[in-house]
C-alpha cells in the first residue's frame, strides 16, 4: 500500500509511506494527520519511508 502525502502519484513533490505485506488497512480520510518513523530513502527522486508493520502508523483525525 502506498500512502502519498502532499500530492498524488505521480507528483514528484509528494512524500510516500510504503507499507509492505499487510492485510486491509482502514481508509484514511483526506486532511488526517499521519505519524510514523523510519529510515527516509529516495526512490526515483521521491522521499519515502518503507514499513512492514502497519501498527507503526498513527492516524489522528
Amino acid at each position: 500500500m502506498f500512502l502519498n502525502l502532499g500530492g498524488d502519484y505521480p507528483d514528484p513533490d509528494r512524500f510516500q509511506i510504503v507499507v509492505w505485506d499487510i492485510g486491509a488497512l482502514e481508509p484514511i480520510e483526506s486532511g488526517a494527520t499521519v505519524c510514523t518513523s523510519g529510515r527516509i530513502t529516495l526512490y526515483k527522486g521521491v522521499g519515502q519511508i518503507e514499513l512492514t508493520d502497519p501498527s507503526k502508523i498513527e492516524i489522528y483525525r
